[in-house]
């Protein structure tokens, strides 16, 4: 009887308990990297120390937001890219389901001004050649567009770009100075069991559920039987943007902003991730991009 009141009590706890974000991050505390729950400027996120930080300038929620800011002048590889990211630190043995991320692109330009392709979030270890899963902003006609691009090979753990099938999702046009909410839940798979459901929303509407994206999301797994899933990155990473390339014709800057970062598992619910349509409660909005904390 006592053994059977243990195993109750613990299948209560667990149960009244067990459930929690993965990652909830609002920056209202000040903390940049979420309390040590996000990796910041590491070897290969950023170019410049301190490129991420928060802004009072342009929160979805609240009064604060994360700013991911790159400059043409930033000192990497030229030919290569420069990027501003930040990287999240979970267990990649957990298979998490729902990736929640409000983004504001600041001052984006036509393709006739800035043709050259960026990423904003994409989701990868260290080693990967290129990211399975990312969301990028690129030239589309006349516009600029989201992508959902996933570069898979269900035969190899880390392939190559040649080495990989490629495939497009044109998430809709590029608002400039508008917030957009995104919710992906994925359940990762290397197969044809795999899907993503894209939600898209604002603070004028709620997130509705946009596309579903069937099949492969994941490269094979190095060990199939305890697999390990990619850990999302989030920020600015700019493709060949220096002198040279040609540059990006009269863009110096690129900034984007990011609030209420919810990542979490199956046993949490979609409820918990789609913002609901209220407007931002900041009232002061700043002219100019203003960082007001480095607060690690």
């Amino acid at each position: 009887m006592r053994n059977l009141f243990v195993i109750l009590f613990l299948f209560v706890f667990a149960n009244c308990y067990g459930q929690g974000y993965v990652l909830e991050a609002s920056w209202e505390d000040g903390s940049r990297t979420a309390n040590g729950r996000i990796n910041m400027n590491s070897t290969g996120l950023a170019c410049e120390p301190d490129c991420m930080q928060i802004s009072d300038s342009f929160p979805r929620l609240g009064s604060h937001s994360q700013r991911s800011i790159v400059n043409i002048g930033d000192p990497c590889t030229c030919g290569s890219s420069i990027r501003c990211e930040g990287k999240v630190i979970q267990d990649t043995s957990v298979k998490s389901l729902y990736y929640a991320v409000s983004m504001l692109p600041r001052l984006y330009y036509s393709p006739s001004t800035d043709n050259k392709d960026e990423l904003s979030l994409q989701w990868k270890i260290d080693t990967d050649a290129v990211p399975p899963l990312s969301l990028w902003e690129r030239p589309s006609g006349g516009t600029t567009h989201w992508f959902l691009i996933l570069q898979i090979d269900t035969t190899r753990p880390n392939p190559t770009s040649g080495q990989v099938t490629t495939r497009i999702i044109d998430l809709g046009e590029l608002q400039s100075d508008v917030y957009t909410d995104w919710l992906f839940v994925i359940d990762w798979q290397p197969n044809y069991t795999g899907s993503i459901q894209v939600y898209k929303g604002d603070t004028a509407s709620a997130g509705t559920l946009y596309t579903t994206v069937t099949g492969a999301n994941s490269n094979a797994f190095y060990n199939p039987s305890s697999p390990a899933y990619r850990p999302l990155r989030f920020g600015i990473y700019k493709f060949p943007w220096c002198n040279g390339n040609p540059p990006t014709p009269n863009v110096g800057e690129k900034i984007m902003y990011y609030d209420v970062l919810r990542i979490g598992n199956s046993d949490m619910s979609l409820s918990q991730f789609l913002i609901q349509p209220n407007p931002t409660t900041q009232t002061n909005f700043l002219r100019f991009n203003r960082p007001v904390r480095n607060s690690n």
